[in-house]
């Protein structure tokens, strides 16, 4: 039965089976119902709360097994990138030593003046010398 210090001006009194029940026994249930109708929202709020969570929950660990993902391909990439570099570096330097042996322009331009001036092609080989000479000693016994 209901503590009756929780309704001070009211008295209980077992209900006649042919009489109407009092009334704070109506205002009883309709405060139970109420009651059980705001913790019955409450705990679809909190329902849809937790279904919420997981769902963050769910989405950031997608997103950060996504975000690993991306990272590791890019530190790949980032490393392809650098070995590729130093490759290109090293070339680089190959080419500039070899470039330190290359002759220069004005180098090239005194053998171009020498070659015009002592004209080589107009040289004779020993073999034709010693054709001229044989001819010209024959010339002379003739």
């Amino acid at each position: 039965m209901v503590e009756p210090s929780l309704f001070p001006n009211e008295q209980p009194s077992a209900p006649a089976p042919d009489k109407a029940p009092p009334a704070w026994v109506s205002k009883l249930g309709d405060t139970v119902n109420e009651t059980a109708s705001r913790l019955a929202v409450l705990e679809e709020r909190a329902a849809n709360l937790r279904k919420k969570t997981q769902m963050t929950e769910q989405s950031l660990i997608d997103y950060e097994q996504e975000a690993r993902a991306d990272l590791k391909a890019l530190t790949e990439r980032l490393t392809e990138l650098a070995r590729k570099v130093d490759e290109v570096q090293e070339k680089i330097n190959a080419m500039a030593g070899e470039l330190a042996n290359v002759v220069k322009k004005n180098e090239l331009t005194v053998l171009e003046r020498y070659l015009d001036l002592w004209q080589p092609l107009d040289f004779v080989t020993r073999d034709e010398a010693k054709l001229l000479i044989e001819d010209a000693r024959r010339q002379k016994k003739a």
